[in-house]
């Protein structure tokens, strides 16, 4: 998982910024998501965490406080693979959902929402992983955005109402998701446009593909973008 939390202060609680990249070179994506992370600084303090997939084994790192603290140049030159992931948002029915997937055999060793989702791909093991995701984002309820790595795949989603801002961008063919386009333009990666309130952007070795995953809802939800956006991301 790469990820931002906010401080205990912040409000609301759940707001961080999230990174991921695909990249069909063996390069040092460590350096390219430390800046990433950096540039969406300003939507949580408390943690920061980078997980990259070299597409055999996950190589992962996280720890309390800002990017400067939590990483150096040791610690980036480790992280090097293909893939970044990462998961933000506030999923109000996970509770419900664990005791259910409990009650299916299914065992948790953390309390995060990340693992609930997991789970529920688990429930459909023979099922290819973009219809699993899309069966399993169906039982979600609340407000994220979400981008979950295979071997050769990145997935992104947004929450069915936008609530959670996510965008895609460009880099020497490699396509970037982020939080907010300023973490982008800080790395000067080619804004390409937002996810969509209820879709998926499925990227591969050979193309991007959209899907709708839900109904869309047409809500305003400027409040938030207006409390936690940086001045130079794009709407």
């Amino acid at each position: 998982m790469y990820e931002l939390k906010g401080i205990q202060e912040d409000k609301p609680k759940e707001a961080c910024g999230i990174f991921g990249v695909f990249s069909n070179e063996d390069i040092y994506l460590g350096n390219i998501m430390y800046y990433g992370l950096s540039a969406l600084q300003h939507r949580g303090q408390e943690s920061a965490g980078i997980a990259i997939s070299d597409g055999e084994q996950i190589n992962c790192y996280k720890g309390m406080g800002l990017v400067s603290q939590v990483f150096d140049v040791e610690k980036l030159q480790e992280l090097k693979g293909k893939i970044a992931i990462a998961h933000n948002g506030n999923i109000t029915n996970a509770e419900g959902l664990k005791e259910k997937l409990k009650a299916k055999g299914a065992v948790f060793k953390t309390t995060s929402d990340s693992e609930v989702i997991l789970k529920l791909l688990e429930m459909e093991p023979h099922v290819e992983i973009k219809d699993k995701f899309i069966n399993g984002l169906k039982y979600l309820k609340g407000s994220y955005s979400l981008i979950l790595s295979t071997k050769d795949t990145l997935i992104a989603v947004r929450d069915s109402l936008g609530i959670r801002p996510l965008c895609i961008g460009k880099l020497n063919g490699n396509y970037v998701i982020s939080s907010e386009s300023c973490a982008l333009s800080s790395l000067k990666i080619e804004f390409i446009r937002d996810v969509n309130p209820g879709e998926m952007i499925i990227i591969s070795n050979k193309s991007m593909e959209s899907v709708n995953v839900f109904k869309k809802k047409i809500m305003d939800f400027v409040h938030l973008n207006i409390y936690i956006l940086l001045e130079e991301t794009v709407l």
